[in-house]
């Protein structure tokens, strides 16, 4: 059935049941009946995953994938939904985030990150329950964007990122982590040594930690032997000069 013309502007007037029943709907509206429409009104769906039907897959057969492409508009603020569909939508972006993230695709991974974040901020809160759960909820976010301008190579933000999930909960081994990684990629090595040793009294054994305490030993005398070899080579000259 065509849907060229007079047609195409007679669909936007059927119901999306009477579009399925004659086979006239979009790849991505057919798509849309597979997932799960979370405010209700077809703005953000999810992906509903079901047990798989037929029998197995042998063992040597090659299996051909088709990557869906999500549009990535800017999600900035959603209409006023329960906690419950609120922090599902977050839940979604999380998920999108981190689906980019282990894909190295760490831009959008972190547009996926700030957005949940400009989610949290533009909320209107109800009550100082619910505004200490989403001050919760912010941490995940927090840590994750940091993470991603490390990987990004822009430690002065994963810091900034780092420090914001501090000031939520100063105690939290991960950001101190984030934190002594982005100062040791800035060769501070002095505040990197600070971080890391709160994490590593709060997390003695954890091997990430004591590996990058290491690797921060290292960098620091390998700084020490260069600012040694300098001041010898700085003397050196001066005493020539008196000669």
């Amino acid at each position: 059935m065509s849907t060229n013309g007079k047609t195409s502007r007679i669909l936007q007037f059927m119901a999306p049941d009477e579009r399925r029943q004659f086979g006239i709907e979009t790849p991505f509206q057919r798509l849309a009946w597979q997932m799960q429409d979370i405010l209700g009104d077809g703005g953000i769906l999810k992906e509903v995953v079901h047990a798989g039907e037929g029998p197995p897959v042998p063992k040597h057969a090659s299996v051909s994938r088709n990557e869906i492409a999500f549009p990535a508009q800017p999600l900035t603020h959603v209409p006023n939904v329960s906690l419950t569909t609120f922090l599902n939508v977050l839940d979604t972006q999380r998920s999108f985030g981190n689906l980019c993230f282990n894909k190295k695709r760490y831009e959008d991974a972190r547009e996926r990150y700030k957005q949940a974040m400009t989610l949290l901020q533009n909320r209107e809160l109800v009550d100082d329950e619910e505004k200490q759960r989403l001050e919760e909820m912010k941490l995940p976010f927090l840590l994750n964007l940091s993470l991603t301008y490390l990987k990004l190579e822009k430690p002065q933000k994963a810091l900034c990122y780092g420090q914001k999930a501090l000031d939520i909960n100063p105690q939290n081994t991960k950001a101190l982590f984030r934190c002594g990684q982005a100062c040791l990629e800035m060769s501070d090595y002095e505040k990197a040594q600070d971080y890391l040793t709160l994490a590593q009294a709060k997390k003695p054994f954890d091997p990430d930690i004591n590996t990058l305490l290491k690797k921060l030993a290292l960098c620091y005398m390998d700084y020490l032997d260069k600012e040694r070899d300098m001041c010898s080579k700085m003397f050196s000259g001066f005493k020539r000069t008196e000669n």
